[in-house]
């Protein structure tokens, strides 16, 4: 499948380097957090509310951030304890980052699904340049793949960012309009440096 082909053929992108601001306690974002913890089922046990109305993932420390206009956290995934994700809209389209354990498995494999899972959401996608990426000094360097596909009868762009930080596995993807790729790319590219950064300090490295 060339999507496969291509998501197992990525490369990396340009060094960026940036030191996330502290955030503040917030009552009203702490209280919309637990909720989107309280819909989810197994979400109270993967998650805990900071009271910034950050959401942590217990197990590798996964940071999912309230966000604000260009990125807002709007729900949790949980498949289990040590599999979960942080589901965000951006204008006009929208970002997930998921940390899993690896248990045996490589970004090879996790690419493969990642292709198989492309072309069953997007039948029609095709392989295109790959998007923006972002390396950290002394994080792994991701892999990245873009796809053109069609989302409401225009043109857009899927793509994936995939790393691994210790015993983790980091999966990003994310969906936006092909017209204006640089912005959510930039976004996405530096939300998974983040997400790298804070699983692999939580690691104890």
């Amino acid at each position: 499948m060339a999507i496969v082909a291509a998501l197992c053929a990525m490369g990396a992108g340009p060094a960026w380097s940036q030191v996330a601001p502290g955030l503040k306690d917030n009552p009203a974002e702490q209280a919309r957090s637990q909720a989107l913890i309280n819909a989810v089922e197994g979400a109270g046990q993967a998650f805990t509310v900071e009271p910034s109305g950050v959401v942590i993932h217990n197990q590798s420390g996964m940071a999912c951030v309230p966000g604000a206009e260009k990125l807002r956290l709007m729900g949790l995934l949980v498949n289990s304890a040590a599999d979960v994700g942080c589901d965000y809209v951006i204008p006009d389209g929208k970002i997930s980052v998921f940390a899993m354990r690896a248990q045996g498995r490589t970004l090879q494999t996790l690419a493969a699904a990642a292709g198989v899972a492309i072309g069953k959401t997007f039948p029609g996608a095709q392989p295109v340049t790959g998007p923006l990426t972002a390396t950290y000094p002394g994080l792994s360097t991701p892999m990245a793949g873009s796809f053109s596909v069609t989302v409401g009868g225009k043109p857009a762009i899927t793509s994936v960012w995939l790393a691994k930080e210790g015993d983790w596995l980091i999966e990003e993807r994310a969906t936006y309009p092909a017209a204006s790729r640089h912005d959510p790319e930039l976004l996405a590219s530096i939300q998974l440096a983040m997400t790298q950064k804070v699983i692999h300090n939580h690691a104890g490295h």
